[in-house]
């Protein structure tokens, strides 16, 4: 296998892409080939906004409504998703969205 090390004076930019157009396919020990990839790695952990976590509990949000039959708890809302967990009471058929 050929190793080539290629060195480049171009924009931060530029850098993000210029490593994919050179990867190359390495053999595995199955025969297939594998794909070498590059990604930027964030300096800081994501900001969640309120009501998005990165882990919901289901006791902890079963604990907070136990007193109520009726309860939605909304778990990711963002302009492009809305998601929740709903408990609807015996007979029940609907409930409001934004509850």
């Amino acid at each position: 296998m050929e190793l080539v090390r290629l060195t480049v004076a171009a924009s931060p930019t530029a850098l993000i892409f210029l490593p994919s157009a050179f990867a190359q396919d390495a053999p595995t020990r199955e025969g297939r080939s594998s794909v070498t990839a590059w990604t930027l790695k964030p300096t800081k952990p994501g900001v969640y906004v309120p009501p998005n976590k990165p882990l919901w509990k289901l006791t902890d949000i079963l604990a907070k409504h136990a007193d109520k039959t009726d309860w939605a708890e909304p778990v990711v809302k963002d302009e492009g998703v809305f998601a929740q967990y709903i408990s609807l009471g015996p007979g029940k058929k609907n409930i409001s969205p934004e509850a």
